[in-house]
């Protein structure tokens, strides 16, 4: 009897001692819940972004330009992350600069080129003080003329130095650069007099302040 007794009492010792155990188990396992709760909590709000933060970060840099001609006329379009800069119908050549730092814009003029030797004159005398801490952004509407000062002045914001002059003058024209990057070296898209021609379209992406596609080396 005095064994059976001895027994009995050893296994109860032996049930208190492990349900004691699981009660520790159950214990570290809810503060384990509570530990990833809260690193998802903080994970949630301060590593993952928002879609409308994703979105903006998608966008940033995104520029889009637009020049046309008479022939198929149409607004000048200036645009910075869905944001038009500049949207109008001024004849001539439109100028925007931005900040290479930022992307702020600088300069927002339009120049009628066109109709004007002093506006050439205006223009080139512009874009020759403008040093390489901005981008260069023009984009024509109706027509646009040059001389061989705006001529030297647009190639040395990475242009072409093409001639326009009548009957070449109604022509969609558009150019991103940046100031002594060198003749050609910019984006320049230019197209025809013709009433079906494209107009002339820059998409691009400014990453660290150079944008996409232009020649820096």
């Amino acid at each position: 009897v005095s064994n059976t007794y001895s027994t009995k009492t050893e296994l109860n010792n032996l049930s208190g001692t492990v349900s004691s155990i699981n009660s520790r188990v159950s214990t570290a396992e809810s503060s384990i819940t509570q530990l990833n709760n809260k690193i998802a909590l903080k994970v949630d709000t301060s590593e993952v972004y928002k879609k409308n933060e994703v979105d903006n970060l998608i966008k940033t840099g995104d520029l889009y330009v637009k020049g046309t001609g008479k022939n198929r006329s149409d607004s000048t379009i200036i645009r910075l992350n869905g944001n038009d800069i500049y949207k109008g119908g001024n004849r001539g050549l439109t100028l925007v600069t931005l900040k290479r730092s930022d992307l702020t814009v600088v300069d927002n003029i339009s120049y009628d080129v066109c109709g004007s030797g002093d506006a050439r004159n205006a223009l080139a005398n512009k874009l020759n003080g403008l040093d390489d801490s901005v981008i260069v952004i023009l984009a024509s509407r109706d027509a646009l003329r040059t001389n061989q000062t705006l001529q030297d002045a647009i190639a040395r914001c990475g242009g072409t130095g093409t001639i326009f002059a009548h009957p070449f003058h109604r022509v969609p024209y558009a150019l991103v650069g940046i100031p002594n990057i060198g003749k050609g070296a910019g984006i320049e898209v230019f197209t025809s007099p013709d009433a079906n021609a494209p107009y002339a379209e820059i998409n691009t992406k400014i990453i660290n302040g150079v944008p996409q596609g232009i020649n820096t080396t």
